[in-house]
């Protein structure tokens, strides 16, 4: 549970990085608090998918949500199991009788949230598939091919299909944001994406779906609809091969 509380703190302490990034590149102080990335910095980094510093302080937000995800469901494993060395839970706050732990003083949202996945048959699968659905899969749902997707995830995490919305649905219970983090674009890119994700690993999963769905290994071959899925798609795969060049 200490580590849990640190790493929540950390993200607290450290809000909007992305945003705060966004505003220094405009010649903004860094400490001051924004809640948004300016717009023409966001249309850059992830509509024209430009390589800014967005695109690594997005991967910095992203990857520390999902260590707290894997600390969190830890956590709730080894208390379940009578793990009390694992799952020790410090009390912070004793007057009377009552008491406050590391537990109680972590965001309200985020301990609902928590006890909400803690309910799904296979959340303890969720750090794995977390894992692959961000950094293979891009963060992104190819809606027309929307059936072989849910079950290739399920192949790679062991979570049954019928399950995998719920899996989905953890972030946002988690990490709860005023409508969602999923994004269905508008009917021309037939794509649901994960806001404000790195474009680059974006492009690693437009070239695993290449890979996956076609027999000639070529994007023209997915069979998109919608008149801009693809040509989405070619963008995030630009950049990864602009990255990988230049590493």
């Amino acid at each position: 549970m200490q580590r849990i509380s640190e790493l929540y703190s950390a993200f607290q302490e450290n809000p909007h990085v992305s945003a705060k990034c966004a505003h220094e590149i405009d010649g903004e102080p860094f400490e001051h608090e924004y809640d948004s990335i300016p717009r023409e910095i966001y249309i850059k980094t992830f509509y024209k998918c430009q390589y800014t510093d967005i695109q690594l302080s997005a991967f910095v937000e992203h990857r520390a949500r999902l260590a707290i995800l894997t600390n969190a469901v830890d956590y709730t494993l080894f208390k379940r199991a009578g793990d009390k060395r694992r799952a020790a839970d410090m009390v912070v706050w004793k007057v009377g009788g009552r008491t406050l732990t590391l537990f109680d003083i972590l965001p309200a949202p985020f301990r609902k949230g928590l006890e909400q996945i803690a309910k799904d048959k296979y959340f303890h699968l969720y750090p794995i598939f977390w894992q692959w659905f961000l950094w293979l899969f891009g963060g992104f749902i190819l809606k027309d091919k929307e059936a072989e997707e849910y079950a290739n995830l399920s192949e790679k995490t062991g979570i049954p299909v019928a399950e995998i919305p719920n899996a989905l649905r953890s972030y946002d219970l988690l990490f709860p944001v005023n409508e969602s983090w999923f994004l269905d674009l508008p009917s021309d890119s037939n794509l649901r994406v994960i806001q404000m994700f790195p474009v680059p690993f974006m492009g690693i999963g437009a070239n695993y779906r290449r890979l996956l769905y076609t027999a000639n290994g070529e994007y023209a071959g997915l069979g998109l609809t919608g008149a801009y899925t693809l040509r989405d798609l070619l963008k995030w795969n630009d950049l990864l091969v602009e990255v990988l060049s230049s590493s």
